[in-house]
């Protein structure tokens, strides 16, 4: 008899959670369960969506207010009284909402995926409704790294947490070892929400000293939305790098992006597993990124791509003179990574350790 699964997700608006739920749910076995997902929010316009219903996912979007919401408890318990769960499994801070609903609604296993990490996944009012959810009804939290895991340990007092880490359908990714010409610029793509933690700052920071080293030399291409965005923009044009960097916005082709560049730089000073990271190894591009989250678990320093300290702009300025200037090395680097990211970090792998996640029968109380 096939299991019941809903997930429970904030928003399907595009981002590193939603397009990795929105994976996971396509690929799981569809001979083994029945997928649901309820977003809080309302349906964006975006392609994930679509792919769900492709995927004959049920979806069910409730349109919450910003802010607080208290009526959203009673739709949401609805939806979980309706479609009668044998797992309820959720992301980001819908577990705000989602703990009273399951708990009514007696659903029998209780997941929730922690995509960042435990001290800075969710605010204090996020952390202490995982507290009650984790120590006296049953959910269990789920860790995207080993360091995530190591993070929920410390701050939520628990001795095992499951550690699924992320994946990305390599298969649509193709590595390629380009032969760029020496005088033509290095293209470097940073795929990220506008948003503090993503430290955009660091990268236009670092991108000033290398034009002032390799004038003529680099190009930057920002992509992504979000809050951070004018303030990002503004510094671009104090450092004059308007000729350097160009801002894409928010896109649906990361592919075909990172297809067109000669490497990723991840500027974060919080992280989880970012996809990004797999995704541009997976296209065979070298990556420089921070030492934060589960990144190092997938780069080895110097031989698959290039970790630096977190704000370190002169660590991140001499990694990118380096690329500059020893291109085939970086190539080289690139399509290493992309070995380690098939045999390792396969969609198909997170798939099948979810389904086996769900189909332990554990002995969890029902509230």
């Amino acid at each position: 008899m096939k299991r019941k699964v809903l997930h429970v997700i904030p928003s399907l608006a595009t981002g590193g959670a939603s397009c990795l739920v929105t994976d996971l749910l396509c690929a799981l076995d569809a001979a083994c369960f029945t997928i649901g997902l309820c977003s809080l929010y309302e349906e964006p316009n975006n392609n994930l969506s679509k792919r769900l219903r492709d995927a004959n996912i049920e979806l069910f979007f409730l349109n919450k207010k910003r802010g607080l919401d208290v009526p959203i408890l009673y739709r949401l318990w609805k939806v979980i009284k309706t479609y009668r769960p044998d797992i309820l499994h959720v992301h980001q801070r819908a577990i705000l909402y989602t703990l009273l609903p399951a708990v009514l609604g007696k659903v029998p296993r209780r997941l929730e995926t922690i995509h960042s990490m435990a001290e800075w996944e969710g605010g204090r009012d996020t952390r202490f409704i995982r507290r009650f959810a984790y120590q006296y009804f049953g959910f269990v939290p789920v860790a995207v790294a080993k360091n995530v895991a190591a993070s929920i340990k410390r701050v939520y007092k628990i001795k095992e947490v499951p550690v699924i880490q992320n994946g990305i359908a390599t298969g649509k990714y193709r590595a390629v070892k380009a032969a760029v010409p020496i005088d033509k610029p290095v293209s470097l793509i940073h795929v990220a929400r506008f948003s503090p933690e993503k430290n955009h700052a660091l990268f236009v920071k670092a991108l000033q000293k290398v034009v002032e080293a390799r004038p003529g030399r680099i190009k930057a291409l920002l992509v992504g939305a979000g809050p951070q965005l004018p303030s990002v923009r503004r510094m671009v044009q104090t450092c004059r790098l308007e000729k350097v960097v160009e801002f894409l916005g928010e896109r649906q082709d990361i592919a075909e992006l990172l297809g067109y560049s000669d490497g990723l730089v991840l500027t974060s000073n919080i992280e989880g597993l970012p996809l990004v990271v797999l995704e541009a190894m997976a296209a065979g591009k070298p990556v420089i990124a921070t030492t934060v989250g589960g990144i190092p678990e997938v780069i080895d320093n110097g031989k698959t791509g290039v970790l630096i300290p977190p704000s370190d702009t002169d660590k991140l300025t001499d990694a990118i003179i380096d690329l500059i200037d020893h291109r085939e090395y970086f190539t080289a680097m690139g399509l290493k990574g992309t070995a380690v990211v098939r045999e390792r970090f396969d969609l198909s792998r997170v798939a099948e350790e979810y389904k086996n996640l769900y189909n332990i029968d554990g002995a969890q109380p029902v509230f």
